[in-house]
């Protein structure tokens, strides 16, 4: 069956935050059919940030403009399709701050984002041959909290992820699973390779919104970069 897209959309800036985790304490989060995919043995999460923006739902006359901004914590699986693994991801919770951006999601039989007050503050500075872009991510998951923050410096210019490193493996998966009233779905992102900055002056929140790994150590993760993203196009496929 060919895949039948879904909706089209603008998907620039994901800042991801990457978590070596134990395979047992993943393995009750994802959902039965599919299996943990490791990175030299082990299990990885990330954090990832990003802004939406200019989505066109198939069928629809018109676009709807954001931006909107998300943060999603997710791991990676794979999927046994005959004699071949089907690689991506798995989105184990997810937050957006445009509520008609989720409920576009929503009806697209995509996850359902928790709302978040997510905001999002980027410019570049001029640094010799090329830029330094100040990305800032805060939100408050509730009123009485503080406000959690994460700020970031680019170092250079943004460069293909190299294979057989971490940043490769958490970017390059183009596929992601969801279920949804019991049933396991699979939807393919068409999108040109992306390519990542490496980061400085790296601040990362107290606080992450999610406790589905409360006891995780979150201060010190394996890698952080952020990706310059472009158009996508979101495809349903079969599984």
């Amino acid at each position: 069956m060919e895949p039948m897209k879904i909706m089209g959309l603008g998907h620039y800036y994901h800042l991801f935050v990457n978590y070596h985790v134990a395979a047992e304490s993943l393995k009750p989060l994802i959902p039965q059919g599919l299996e943990l995919d490791l990175f030299e043995g082990k299990g990885i999460v990330s954090w990832v940030a990003s802004t939406w923006q200019d989505l066109k739902v198939l069928g629809w006359p018109w676009v709807v403009p954001g931006p909107a901004f998300s943060l999603t914590l997710r791991t990676y699986v794979k999927k046994n399709r005959g004699t071949d693994w089907v690689r991506g991801y798995f989105p184990i919770e997810s937050w957006m701050s445009d509520s008609k951006y989720r409920w576009c999601k929503n009806i697209c039989g995509l996850e359902k984002p928790h709302p978040l007050e997510l905001k999002r503050s980027v410019h570049f500075e001029p640094h010799e041959k090329s830029s330094r872009g100040i990305f800032e991510y805060s939100w408050k998951k509730l009123s009485e909290q503080p406000e959690q923050l994460i700020r970031f410096r680019t170092i250079g210019s943004p460069q293909p992820a190299m294979a057989g490193y971490l940043e490769y493996f958490t970017s390059e998966k183009n596929q992601f699973f969801l279920k949804r009233k019991d049933k396991l779905n699979c939807f393919l992102e068409e999108r040109a390779p992306w390519v990542i900055w490496e980061l400085d002056e790296i601040v990362l929140p107290t606080q992450w919104p999610s406790q589905m790994l409360a006891n995780l150590d979150w201060t010190q993760p394996e890698s952080t970069f952020v990706v310059k993203g472009g158009r996508v196009v979101i495809k349903s496929v079969s599984v």
